[in-house]
């Protein structure tokens, strides 16, 4: 092997774990190792994993299989298996995978630099202790988005103990970092090109509220607008219970935080909610969901929501379908249960066919569908500031960009023509001449 063996990185899920894939850059980087072009030729391959449910472990397995051929035909030398699958399932991938050289739990990030020099070592290290690592802003990071937006975790972990959901055992309790090591992290990267800064954790809404009693988003938000260089901040992952009025108050007064928000729901009926062990009623969701509307007129709202979870009936399904007709969700992801092994709802009785729970999916999909494309109609005709993104190939002066309504790599898109070059990374106000279903049409002005 090579005197400064390569290292690259595939990075599944969410934006929390791409954090946690630039945080292992940047320690291997700081040792000294080279950064691989791609995963598919480094001397070791490192699989960032996702297992929150059943389609993304499989995904995460169809990569570890891609992998392992790579390794077999002997383009890779080494493959490291980090992340949620190792931390959930190592002893099993451990016997049945012998390809895998190396396992790296949530909590054991910072011990990558351990793991190769183990494998140099030619032992096979198994690292999945505690989950409760957390990094601060002196922590080295390889950014895998563009320079112009950067995801900042704020938080990590899960106090929520959700019956369908294993995070808290995959991720730990819940743990806010330092409000000056985020406000420290928040200034280096307004200094450093970033234009649009995504707060994330399992729910920043909670933030503050384990160190300090209190829930301190509004005042970390307040802060962070007062930076030089970030013109947009956006808000991911919040819990409907732990939006406060002065949050709400934050959000519609700032002019640089995005009036846009994450709230995850999961269901709106009652009895679901309480068998899902979600801390808020039917009532007080719609009655959140008015208060931010009246608030904040121009608010884009994403959601999620599970559909076949145990027990949910043709009339749960209803009523949760009229509740969206109802509230006009600009942006719905919709996930089918998963049973999760351990969670108690995994041992409810009342569990809905597989069949049965992917029709009440497409018919979620097929009226959020129709509901984007009316809320997109409201759009034509005005004008509004797009990040412009990229520039369609053998197009000419054609752009894509995104709105304050959508956020990275999950939302729409804003097709922009333009009579002059755009700049990667620029804000432009555009004038929107056309909708689609979930895509906006615009000319830049």
């Amino acid at each position: 092997m090579r005197l400064n063996p390569s290292v690259g990185i595939l990075s599944l899920g969410c934006p929390k774990n791409l954090v946690d894939s630039e945080v292992m850059l940047g320690l291997v980087l700081e040792k000294g190792f080279r950064l691989a072009k791609d995963v598919a030729h480094a001397d070791f391959a490192i699989l960032n994993t996702c297992a929150f449910v059943d389609d993304a472990r499989r995904e995460s397995v169809d990569r570890l299989l891609e992998l392992i051929e790579l390794k077999r035909a002997g383009h890779i030398k080494y493959i490291i298996l980090a992340g949620c699958l190792p931390q959930r399932f190592a002893a099993e991938i451990e016997h049945e995978a012998r390809e895998v050289d190396a396992f790296l739990g949530t909590g054991d990030f910072p011990r990558i630099v351990e793991a190769i020099e183990k494998l140099l070592a030619r032992e096979r290290p198994v690292l999945t202790g505690h989950p409760n690592y957390l990094y601060d802003h002196l922590t080295p990071r390889v950014f895998l988005t563009p320079s112009y937006y950067r995801y900042l975790k704020i938080s990590e972990g899960c106090n929520h103990r959700c019956s369908f959901c294993t995070i808290p055992d995959i991720r730990g309790q819940y743990r806010s970092r330092s409000f000056e090591s985020v406000i420290k992290e928040a200034r280096w990267l307004g200094r450093n090109g970033c234009r649009e800064l995504n707060l994330i954790g399992q729910d920043i809404s909670y933030y503050g509220k384990d160190s300090c009693g209190r829930f301190r988003l509004a005042e970390l938000l307040k802060e962070i607008s007062s930076i030089d260089g970030i013109h947009w901040i956006r808000l991911l992952y919040t819990y409907p219970s732990h939006i406060t009025d002065e949050l709400i108050d934050c959000i519609a007064r700032s002019k640089k935080v995005c009036h846009y928000i994450d709230l995850p729901l999961q269901h709106i009926s009652g009895r679901i909610l309480k068998s899902m062990r979600r801390g808020i009623t039917k009532s007080k969701t719609i009655e959140l969901i008015g208060k931010l509307r009246r608030s904040i007129p121009d608010l884009a709202i994403r959601t999620s929501l599970i559909v076949g979870y145990p027990g949910e009936t043709k009339s749960d399904f209803e009523e949760l379908k009229e509740f969206v007709r109802e509230s006009y969700f600009e942006r719905l992801g919709v996930f089918l249960f998963s049973k999760e092994k351990g969670t108690p709802a995994a041992g409810l009785s009342g569990q809905v066919p597989l069949k049965e729970m992917r029709r009440r999916f497409d018919g979620l999909m097929v009226l959020q569908q129709n509901i984007s494309r009316e809320n997109n109609k409201k759009w034509l005709g005005k004008t509004i500031e797009i990040l412009i993104e990229s520039k369609v190939p053998k197009a000419k002066q054609v752009y894509i960009g995104r709105s304050y309504m959508d956020a990275p790599e999950v939302d729409g898109e804003v097709h922009v023509r333009s009579k002059a070059v755009l700049p990667i990374g620029s804000f432009k106000r555009v004038r929107i001449t056309d909708t689609k279903e979930y895509d906006l049409v615009g000319e830049a002005l």
